[in-house]
């Protein structure tokens, strides 16, 4: 008789977080975003799935994405709101997530601040990820 041994998988978070509060739809958002940052971030075909309490809904969730090859960044602008769901629950008053992977604490300072100045961006708060309990969502 074979016996399962219990077992917990690790993952590396190796991004950083930020969140937005903005009313914008996502595109807006993004554009206004590109405008800031001087990016060319745009929508990706495939979105993040969340499925939901229930256990037989499946929500979308638009991602827009771009690469900043001589930094050496991954950017993603990921919609936490759809259909009146929320990919992370625990973070009620955000609407949208930024997601930085590389890049140094200047580079996502530097996002930060250019955003808290930006048009229609309400807040933009950091989000220490080690603290959401979801945050396998945003493993991709």
């Amino acid at each position: 008789m074979a016996k399962i041994l219990p077992f917990e998988v690790e993952y590396d978070y190796d991004f950083q977080l930020l969140g937005i509060i903005c009313h914008l739809p996502d595109y807006r958002l993004c554009w206004t975003i590109n405008k800031t940052l001087e990016l060319q971030m745009s929508l990706r075909e495939d979105t993040l799935q969340s499925l939901q309490k229930d256990k037989a809904t499946v929500i979308p969730f638009n991602v827009f994405c771009t690469v900043v090859e001589d930094l050496h960044v991954e950017l993603y602008l990921i919609d936490n709101i759809n259909e009146g769901h929320r990919l992370i629950p625990e973070l009620k008053n955000i609407d949208y997530l930024f997601m930085v992977k590389g890049g140094s604490s200047s580079y996502i300072k530097h996002c930060k601040n250019a955003l808290q100045k930006a048009d229609h961006i309400l807040g933009v708060i950091d989000i220490p990820v080690e603290s959401l309990k979801s945050k396998e969502k945003l493993l991709f």
